[in-house]
């Protein structure tokens, strides 16, 4: 009897942690690493700013934290290496990237059109007083100075007739204003708004002219296709998209921007009203614009940078994998 009592007590011993296990809640899953490359001084990636502190991300099960960068190109160059997961910005290097056999896609976007402004000192009355000046773009080459061209082709001004220098994002390029080393600048919000209050002014507008998809989100195809990372991301940005548009959330949007660019209230407030209330400027569910991408590209083909004639959606991540367009 007590040989029998013992080795019940054995067979106790041994089973009772299994048992235990198996009564267990399931252990959560570790939120997996997100590296976001976007300018975070710029409102333009007001949604991906969203969807980190409103915790869209986290409840796709990611960890994000941002990457600085310090243009698209480069951003471009850190998604390529694999050195972030997500990356914001002009779609031109992306297209670029992937003509050299990148294994990227653009996943969603931001807003069809640029809002970018010519930021000029109040000397500048007109554009012909920009003949023989500096104007500091982000690029040499794609979407901005193209459209700059055109607005000065528009008012009289030759590209003869100044010079462009590459600077980079618009908080530095507003600093090179400051310093008077040049004479304009195309800035974003809320750096415009910022340059305005302290007596530069707006002497055109990039919302005037037929523009294209940006900014645009990219990500590595395998990375998108595994563990639906695209799905998930994008279901985010969506989410946050959907999030801004509401008016009833126009207060705590204010108080994303102020917190993410070090803005303040009033700047981001007004940024608020320039940007969602009164130009619309982020899609309704990130979708990228086919039309747009299809202007890029046949602008890009006159460049030299796209040869023939390819569809814009080779350049997206498919449906399947999140991949969001219209």
């Amino acid at each position: 009897m007590l040989m029998a009592r013992s080795v019940l007590v054995r067979w106790l011993a041994i089973l009772m942690p299994a048992v235990a296990l198996l009564g267990a809640a399931p252990a959560k899953a570790a939120p997996e690493n997100l590296a976001i490359s976007v300018a975070v001084g710029n409102a333009i990636y007001w949604d991906v700013f969203v969807a980190v502190e409103r915790g869209f991300f986290k409840a796709e099960g990611f960890d994000p934290h941002y990457v600085s960068m310090s243009s698209s190109t480069n951003s471009t160059q850190n998604l390529v290496s694999g050195g972030v997961n997500l990356q914001g910005g002009s779609p031109e290097p992306m297209v670029d990237a992937m003509e050299r056999g990148a294994r990227i896609g653009i996943l969603c976007a931001a807003s069809a059109r640029s809002s970018g402004l010519l930021i000029v000192p109040p000397a500048i009355k007109t554009a012909a007083d920009l003949k023989g000046k500096r104007i500091g773009v982000s690029a040499l080459k794609g979407g901005e100075m193209w459209e700059l061209r055109e607005l000065l082709s528009r008012n009289g001004v030759t590209p003869h007739d100044y010079q462009v220098i590459q600077i980079g994002i618009s908080p530095a390029k507003y600093a090179a204003l400051q310093r008077g080393s040049i004479a304009g600048a195309v800035l974003l919000q809320p750096s415009a708004m910022v340059a305005e209050k302290n007596g530069f002014h707006a002497l055109l507008s990039f919302w005037s002219v037929e523009s294209y998809p940006y900014p645009v989100y990219a990500v590595g195809r395998d990375w998108a296709h595994k563990a639906q990372h695209g799905q998930r991301v994008s279901r985010a940005i969506a989410k946050a998209h959907a999030w801004l548009i509401d008016a009833a959330n126009r207060a705590a949007a204010v108080a994303v921007l102020q917190k993410t660019t070090h803005q303040s209230h009033a700047i981001a407030a007004g940024t608020y009203q320039q940007m969602i209330a009164t130009d619309h400027f982020f899609v309704p569910g990130a979708k990228v614009d086919l039309a747009g991408m299809g202007r890029l590209l046949d602008a890009m083909r006159g460049e030299g940078d796209v040869s023939g004639h390819p569809d814009p959606k080779t350049f997206l991540i498919p449906a399947s994998d999140g991949g969001l367009s219209k």
